[in-house]
């Protein structure tokens, strides 16, 4: 029975279940599991256009009813994605002086953390509509901020090669919310990421390499060998699955750019994804689909690649947009809708 069941695992990984032709009713050995495409999506749906200047970064909720877009143009939109036949625009963030780069929902999916070139952070409430607060203690740009599990603490780096945890839970005294601890990392902090129970904070920089930080000992965690998770090339954005068991890495490289995802526990690269184009931007991954069953990246060509998880096969790509997509976002609740 054991191994009959070791069978039918094996099969559901490498078929991409629940993306097969074989219903629920249909599961069994006497028939391989065969992959099929009819629930990915494949066209686009929607066509968002409401902002006037280039789209930065895409984000759903957690509970994929809401999905937040930042652009060029100095905005932030909220998009209701349920209770209209098309998406309506909820709230319009005004972003200034610098176009907002980042955004991070609160895990209850009423705030909203959004970060730019100015140097500081600005906290909305999803709810209201309403600017909370604004954290302004980095001394160069912010480039990616991270949420603790109980939506009020969160932590934020910068290019200038400082990590601050915040507390948002009281009021901001006069003179502006300093952060409870900051972490002197050292070289310029380009993104990251915390586990979903808030233990371990996962960092990468200009140096390469992906840093570890326990957030409860708040110091940096080495492996067996004393190293970190290097890389040898320049490393542009991080995906961190919930459980902090891997993560994915965009890597930019003119002739053969790559997408790692690394085994954290065992520190070592399990599967390389290409086959997408980046050199010049920012690109970013993420994980996607029923159990997290594919990789997604955006790509300079303007297209959307998606790949098998387990298997690293590229499985198709997306047409839809004219210029390179910077940003996916996959929703959490919706196998068959990405942004």
């Amino acid at each position: 029975e054991t191994l009959l069941a070791r069978e039918l695992e094996r099969q559901r990984k490498a078929a991409a279940w629940p993306y097969t032709a074989q219903t629920s009713d249909r599961i069994g050995l006497l028939e391989d599991l065969q992959f099929s495409a009819r629930h990915l999506p494949k066209v686009p749906r929607f066509r968002l256009d409401k902002h006037t200047d280039e789209v930065w970064f895409v984000a759903f909720n957690h509970n994929g009813t809401r999905l937040a877009t930042a652009s060029q143009d100095k905005t932030v939109l909220i998009w209701d994605m349920v209770d209209s036949p098309e998406p309506q625009i909820l709230w319009k963030f005004p972003v200034h002086p610098e176009a907002p780069a980042y955004i991070s929902w609160s895990p209850d999916d009423k705030q909203i953390l959004l970060c730019s070139a100015e140097r500081s952070i600005r906290l909305w409430d999803v709810e209201k509509g309403e600017l909370v607060q604004t954290f302004a203690r980095h001394d160069e740009q912010v480039n990616a901020v991270a949420w603790l599990p109980d939506s009020r603490s969160f932590v934020s780096g910068s290019l200038d090669a400082k990590l601050h945890l915040w507390d948002i839970s009281s009021p901001a005294p006069p003179g502006g919310t300093k952060p409870v601890w900051t972490f002197d990392h050292g070289k310029r902090i380009t993104d990251l990421a915390v586990t979903q129970d808030g233990t371990r904070l996962f960092v990468i920089c200009s140096e390469h390499r992906i840093r570890i930080i326990d957030l409860v000992k708040r110091e940096e965690v080495f492996g067996p060998n004393g190293s970190m998770l290097e890389e040898g090339r320049s490393i542009t954005s991080l995906c961190l699955e919930p459980s902090g068991e891997s993560l994915l890495v965009n890597i930019s490289c003119q002739s053969a750019p790559e997408i790692h995802e690394w085994d954290v526990q065992k520190r070592f690269i399990r599967r390389v994804f290409v086959g997408h184009k980046q050199n010049r931007f920012v690109i970013r991954s993420c994980y996607g689909g029923e159990q997290r069953t594919f990789v997604v990246s955006g790509s300079e060509d303007g297209k959307i690649y998606i790949y098998h998880r387990e298997s690293g096969e590229l499985l198709m790509s997306l047409n839809g947009h004219t210029n390179s997509v910077n940003s996916v976002s996959w929703n959490p609740t919706n196998r068959g809708m990405l942004a």
